[in-house]
């Protein structure tokens, strides 16, 4: 037989204590819900990365966009320019798309009516350089029949007149002085008041020469008015 007193019966206390306080305070956690948790803080991560990453693809992308905008301005301001929307041309075949524009400006790189008389034709036959297109005269010697050169176009000028109604072009009047008689010419008193390509002498803007030949569509006139042994200026024999 047991003795009863022999048995050491646990202290109802100390289990339900101590046990019980170490049941609470260590009490297994609920995985599910930290799981969740820290699933969801390790979401909100990602996709707080994805907002980063999209944020600056779309950065990106803009910056794509304006300098696509950047060089459509460039293009257009070229054209507006009034030559070529060709930029940085290196040679006249690259102008040769643009029939309007068919030269190459070296210089500043653009297509350009012209650079040569090799490009002009028709009434309008020679090349201005200074204004990059074709022109009908440079200087009176370019010019038939009695007419000067004005602003590069042949103007008729010392042509045969009766009186001042006849000469209406260059607000000219018919010529009373001996040296263009009967011819019409512009009155001056200096010859910063004569169209280009003559000079005031004897009330009137006559045609600057060098040589008889360039007096040869004048009618009846020869280069003459010597200063300082040289032959100067068309007038009538």
């Amino acid at each position: 037989m047991v003795s009863l007193a022999a048995c050491t019966i646990p202290d109802p206390s100390y289990i339900g204590g101590a046990g019980g306080s170490e049941s609470s305070s260590g009490a297994t956690p609920n995985l599910t819900s930290a799981a969740s948790t820290s699933g969801g803080s390790s979401g909100d991560t990602l996709a707080t990365g994805g907002l980063s990453g999209g944020s600056e693809a779309s950065t990106d992308a803009d910056a794509d966009a304006d300098a696509d905008a950047d060089a459509d301005a460039g293009t257009t301001a070229t054209t507006s320019g009034g030559t070529s929307s060709t930029p940085g041309c290196t040679s006249h075949e690259q102008c040769a798309g643009t029939p309007a524009t068919p030269a190459c400006d070296l210089e500043s790189g653009t297509c350009v009516p012209c650079e040569d008389n090799s490009s002009c034709e028709g009434d309008e036959p020679l090349c201005s350089v200074e204004l990059g297109e074709c022109v009908e005269c440079l200087a009176t010697a370019d010019c038939s029949g009695p007419s000067i050169c004005v602003d590069n176009v042949c103007t008729p000028y010392q042509q045969a007149c009766a009186n001042d109604e006849e000469c209406t072009d260059l607000d000219a009047e018919c010529c009373t002085a001996s040296q263009c008689s009967e011819r019409c010419a512009v009155s001056c008193d200096d010859s910063r008041e004569c169209p280009a390509g003559t000079e005031c002498a004897h009330g009137y803007c006559l045609v600057q020469c060098s040589i008889d030949r360039e007096c040869a569509d004048f009618t009846g006139f020869t280069c003459q008015h010597t200063v300082d042994g040289v032959d100067t200026l068309c007038e009538n024999d």
